[in-house]
């Protein structure tokens, strides 16, 4: 399949491995996204920085393994699929493309702009008003 401009990758450093001891949980911005960085033992993983049930702040979550738990009502996000955990009828949580380069925590910065945090989704402004 031939890649397009929409399917192209663009890896950005948002940390240093020192600065992202695992395992934790950051909440970080990118080209104004809020997210979080969550390292297990397992690696480096990215996801939208609210709850996609109530809009809980992720960056207070706990975590258990590889799921993320929400601080407002307990249910918990797989960091490797996105899906809740049974019996909850939510959104699976948003999560992008992570990974350590050397020294670099490095997140695609192009799939968070193909598919934005909740919330977040970019919106034309056709008003021309003052900026």
């Amino acid at each position: 399949m031939t890649s397009t401009s929409d399917e192209s990758e663009d890896w950005r450093p948002v940390a240093t491995v020192g600065d992202t001891p695992g395992p934790s949980i950051q909440r970080i911005k990118i080209d104004g996204y809020d997210l979080v960085l969550v390292r297990t033992d397992g690696g480096v993983h990215a996801a939208q920085g609210s709850c996609p049930h109530e809009r809980a702040d992720l960056g207070k979550a706990r975590l258990e393994g590889c799921r993320l738990v929400c601080p407002r009502h307990l249910a918990s996000f797989d960091l490797r699929t996105g899906a809740p955990s049974r019996g909850w009828k939510v959104a699976d949580l948003k999560l992008y493309p992570a990974r350590i380069a050397g020294e670099r925590v490095e997140i695609d910065l192009a799939a968070v702009r193909r598919n934005p945090p909740m919330g977040q989704k970019a919106v034309w402004d056709f008003t021309g008003g003052a900026g």
